[in-house]
């Protein structure tokens, strides 16, 4: 789990991105993106969540059904939009929410790259 204490969003960001690059593909499993898959495996925001959050969702649903999140609850409730954007990034390289983050003055291209790699888009082939 990536510690955000003290950390800007865009430090947290570029973690997400490195922890991603190094996991090499999404987490997933038959169905869907999966916040972990208990396998050391996680999703961009999964990377900030406890082995123990197993809800499937964006965000904000997140931030809605659990009522504390641990660790990094403040960050995670501070950020849902921002981490809503990056979860949209991670799950289908989505322009509109890299733009949006651009506008909030983050620098996501690096994992809006690394979401474009095939590694990241054969999906069918890495779960069939």
């Amino acid at each position: 789990m990536i510690k955000t204490a003290g950390k800007t969003f865009q430090q947290v960001l570029d973690e997400i991105t490195d922890k991603l690059e190094a996991q090499g593909k999404r987490c997933m499993d038959v169905y869907s993106c999966l916040y972990s898959d208990g396998e050391g495996n996680h999703c961009a925001v999964g990377w900030l969540l406890s082995e123990t959050v197993t809800l499937r969702g964006d965000a904000k649903t997140l931030t809605e059904t659990y009522p504390d999140l641990g660790e990094n609850d403040a960050f995670i409730r501070e950020y849902t939009t921002e981490l809503t954007y990056v979860q949209a990034i991670h799950d289908g390289a989505c322009s509109y929410s890299k733009e949006s983050l651009n506008k909030m003055g983050y620098n996501v291209e690096r994992l809006f790259q690394l979401c474009n790699t095939p590694e990241f888009r054969k999906v069918e082939e890495q779960y069939s």
